[in-house]
């Protein structure tokens, strides 16, 4: 999950649709790696609401948190199974939200380099 530094936290029914759609697929659910992008507050931000959804949706130890997108398609990598899509599909997926979002990449740091790899 990307978070970017323009998003606002989850508010109440956005927490419990996450809570619902992890708790759903726990059993499929190895890690949750979620990269928050922006500066150290917003991740310490991010880095508490989502260990509270994890957290009660029964899945506190599965977060993993990084800071740019580089550092969370490595973390993907490394934790990836057969049926994880490949690099170039995460990569794509990313490029097509942004553009969706009408998100200029280049205007965020750590997403940015991501991007340009295509």
């Amino acid at each position: 999950m990307l978070i970017l530094p323009t998003s606002d936290p989850p508010d109440g029914p956005a927490r419990e649709f996450w809570q619902e759609h992890l708790r759903a697929r726990s059993d499929k659910l190895r890690k949750f790696v979620v990269v928050a992008l922006g500066d150290s507050l917003r991740m310490n931000i991010v880095r508490a609401m989502g260990r509270s959804i994890l957290f009660l949706s029964g899945q506190g130890q599965r977060l993993v948190l990084v800071s740019t997108a580089p550092d969370g398609m490595k973390t993907v990598r490394s934790l990836a199974s057969a049926v994880t899509p490949a690099q170039p599909e995460l990569e794509a997926a990313i490029a097509q939200l942004t553009d969706a979002l009408g998100v200029k990449a280049a205007s965020i740091p750590g997403l940015v380099e991501l991007v340009r790899a295509r």
